[in-house]
């Protein structure tokens, strides 16, 4: 099997769930696996990206469901851990994505320009849409970043599915 050199990070708040992550060069999407992610907490998935200015990360958290008003939402941000691009702000496209007689769809689509690397309020972009029932529903969500004057090849960050109690 042959796997890009692209790591994947997951940050949780209680250290308490695992991913693991198969990225092949093929037109596969990634598989991953995850383990206990409710009872973990907020957790995000990150992909380093190459450009020829250095390397930045497309990050997102994992789909989740808000309860007031009761809608499945993610959002996606990036970072630049090296500060290879100091004072650079990006566009970043987050999707929310449901897949429904074995299909993926988008259902929802923000973006948001000219965000500071970090994440927090106020520097990430959101995509939510309403639940129409508790069902399980099966959920991803694909994350672009393109900061502003840099060239990078078009890559967006896919997150492994996840089950949740909303269904569209």
């Amino acid at each position: 099997m042959s796997l890009l050199s692209r790591p994947f990070r997951v940050f949780s708040t209680l250290g308490a769930a695992s991913l693991a992550v198969a990225l092949s060069t093929s037109a596969t999407p990634a598989s991953a696996e995850i383990v206990n992610d409710i009872e973990a907490g907020p957790q995000s998935v990150s992909e380093a990206t190459d450009t020829q200015g250095g390397r930045f990360d497309q990050v997102m958290d994992l789909v989740h469901i808000d309860f007031n008003p009761w809608e499945a939402s993610v959002h996606g941000w990036w970072q630049d851990p090296n500060k290879n691009f100091t004072g650079k702000k990006a566009k970043v496209v987050i999707e929310l994505q449901y897949k429904s007689s074995g299909k993926w769809k988008t259902v929802a689509k923000g973006s948001k320009a000219a965000i500071k690397p970090g994440g927090g309020r106020g520097k990430r972009a959101n995509a939510r849409t309403a639940c129409q029932s508790s069902d399980n529903g099966t959920w991803r969500s694909k994350v672009d970043v393109d900061v502003a004057g840099v060239i990078d090849a078009p890559i967006k960050t896919t997150s492994p599915e996840q089950v949740r109690p909303c269904s569209i």
